[in-house]
């Protein structure tokens, strides 16, 4: 029984070991998701779903978030997603869905794991893996 013990707590030292790692790892290298929202005049009539379309995504663990427009970028690095500062947001202009493919413009197109191009425009193509395309329909 003595070697029972002494398995077990050697197990439970070894586990409880790797999960304090893990959590540690990934404070400091979270994942970073961006979200890049199509502000054109043709989202006019699904603008109130983005902002429940954000909230399925927020506040995850280890996650950090960025939200751009077409046109601005909303925040940088979060901890949460700010969807407060896009409820004021007008859309206007023509789509520019080619702005969330340069990262001249927009540096955490570069440091983003995924990007999320939230849209109603369905003949928007992923430019590689790392994009994901979310259609609202009206």
């Amino acid at each position: 029984m003595k070697k029972f013990f002494i398995w077990l707590s050697a197990f439970l030292i070894v586990n409880a070991s790797l999960i304090v790692a893990t959590h540690f790892y990934m404070l400091s290298n979270p994942n970073k998701i961006l979200f890049a929202i199509d502000t054109s005049y043709n989202m006019k009539s699904v603008w109130n779903k983005v902002l429940k379309e954000l909230d399925r995504y927020n506040n995850k663990r280890y996650t950090k978030y960025s939200l751009i427009t077409d046109k601005i970028l909303i925040h940088s690095w979060e901890d949460n997603l700010l969807v407060d500062k896009i409820s004021n947001l007008k859309v206007y202009g023509p789509r520019e869905i080619e702005q969330f493919y340069d990262s001249n413009k927009y540096k955490e197109l570069k440091e983003a794991n995924v990007i999320y191009i939230i849209t109603n425009d369905n003949n928007v193509k992923a430019k590689n893996k790392k994009y994901k395309i979310i259609i609202i329909k009206d």
